[in-house]
């Protein structure tokens, strides 16, 4: 048997992490249309490998200076990325996982500094 060659780690799936309570939380209060598009936008997501992800300019990953939710142990960098045409996810990255650790009421308070 022939062993498949190791996929260079932009070419591997996105795997996603929706674990964060904060994420849940601001999911979870959405009306149902709009639980309904972050779902359809995390479906897509699933889909993607991660130089698809980094290069769709629907999603417009980018990196942003200060997270308004505190970050995972050993995390220092974090992202945010259009969940739907209203919001905004901050997101991390660890290996193949995208961390989605919150989900902005609007699309402004994803810039915002820490929240204390």
């Amino acid at each position: 048997m022939v062993a498949k060659p190791e996929r260079s780690q932009s070419d591997q799936r996105v795997q996603l992490d929706l674990n964060s309570p904060a994420f849940l939380r601001s999911w979870f209060v959405l009306e149902k249309d709009e639980k309904v598009r972050v779902l359809n936008a995390l479906e897509r997501l699933n889909q993607l490998t991660w130089s698809q992800e980094y290069g769709d300019p629907g999603l417009k990953w980018e990196a942003i200076a200060h997270s308004p939710v505190p970050l995972p142990p050993g995390i220092s960098s974090v992202y945010c990325l259009r969940i739907t045409q209203a919001r905004r996810a901050v997101a991390c990255r660890e290996s193949r996982f995208m961390r989605l650790l919150w989900m902005s009421p609007d699309h402004d308070s994803t810039y915002q500094q820490s929240r204390k």
